[in-house]
């Protein structure tokens, strides 16, 4: 496969994977981390920083950026096999968790009258026509729909400023470190997790002298732009609203108003679950490919057959709010275990072995 993806290209893989899930059900989150859920994020995000700076130091020390070469290279083959299944497993899941929360977000609060069934094709279809392209074309429709999520997302930053009250931040860890604090922590982390989705993309890197750096540049933006918006979901609704509120950057978006009769706040937000939701199921689904790319024969056929699965699972998980929330804990647990906790023990081998072979 010919390599069109540059490292600064890799930054938008990096927004992408990572900043959509966490401000859409950010009262996930808040329900245990209350007013200190900031904290408890700026926790995750070192720990997702130092996780992700540190497979790519190992993926250059070995020079091996393709990390199922990396695997069978430095692991039995048979273990690396099942390591690669089981991240594809966490790639599935992260797929139909982005499908599930979007049409189940249209669903409840734009079109409840219309069955789930529809939304999900309406979904699925536009994807299996993006994913049948080559690369170079699936590349070019991530970074220009993502450019304009992020120019949507500035503007809807600037118009919510006025409602905010940043004295319902405080105070900062009033009981200390609670076991709430860590349950937040987790989920959280969970949700960073899907960082690793942009992991098999790293062989079609055609530069890699300053991967770091742009590495570092991704994870310091999705901090940046994640505690922004945590802060200031608390300072616009209050710890407890934000908490009991199924999406609450809508309800953020819907209170925007310009000269007093202008109300397009809800635009920006639909904008944003819309493409950012659309965009990690694209990447998702490309990433397994791109990992069994030499038993995929036929490419419309794997897309469709993956699409049915997603179709079939999302339309159970996303039936209503209740179940989809429910669910939503444990796609962050499996998550943080097939996306960080089993690419992480795994890179931790590969390093050691490195250096044994090294002597």
């Amino acid at each position: 496969m010919k390599k069109d993806l540059s490292s600064k290209h890799y930054i938008f893989l990096i927004l992408a994977t990572t900043l959509i899930s966490l401000r859409t059900y950010s009262s996930l989150f808040i329900k245990y981390g209350e007013q200190d859920t900031w904290i408890c994020l700026l926790i995750s995000l070192v720990i997702m920083t130092l996780f992700f700076y540190f497979v790519i130091h190992t993926s250059l020390k070995v020079n091996t950026l393709n990390m199922t070469k990396t695997f069978t290279s430095y692991i039995p083959k048979p273990i690396a096999k099942l390591i690669m299944f089981l991240f594809s497993i966490g790639l599935l899941l992260t797929a139909i968790e982005s499908s599930s929360s979007e049409v189940n977000f249209i669903h409840t609060n734009l079109f409840v009258e219309s069955p789930i069934w529809c939304y999900l094709l309406l979904f699925l279809i536009p994807g299996i026509y993006v994913l049948s392209k080559k690369f170079s074309t699936i590349l070019i429709v991530i970074i220009v729909s993502f450019s304009f999520l992020l120019f949507n997302d500035g503007v809807l930053a600037i118009l919510m400023e006025p409602y905010k009250n940043y004295s319902y931040v405080l105070p900062i860890l009033s009981d200390g470190l609670t076991k709430d604090t860590f349950k937040s922590i987790i989920l959280i982390l969970g949700s960073l997790s899907s960082i690793s989705i942009t992991l098999p993309y790293l062989k079609l890197l055609n530069d890699k002298n300053n991967l770091k750096k742009h590495t570092l540049i991704g994870c310091i933006l999705t901090s940046i732009i994640l505690v922004f918006s945590i802060v200031g979901t608390i300072a616009f609704l209050g710890p407890q609203r934000a908490a009991n509120i199924f999406y609450p950057g809508l309800i953020q978006a819907e209170r925007v108003r310009v000269l007093e009769f202008i109300e397009f706040g809800q635009f920006f937000y639909i904008f944003r679950i819309v493409i950012g939701f659309f965009i990690k199921y694209i990447l998702c689904a490309y990433g397994i490919y791109l990992i069994y790319e030499d038993k995929i024969k036929n490419k419309i056929i794997y897309f469709s057959l993956f699409s049915l699965i997603v179709f079939l699972l999302s339309y159970i998980v996303a039936k209503n709010n209740y179940t989809l929330f429910y669910s939503l804990k444990y796609f962050q647990l499996a998550s943080l275990t097939f996306l960080l906790i089993l690419p992480l023990i795994s890179y931790m081998i590969v390093s050691i072995k490195y250096k044994k072979n090294q002597k």
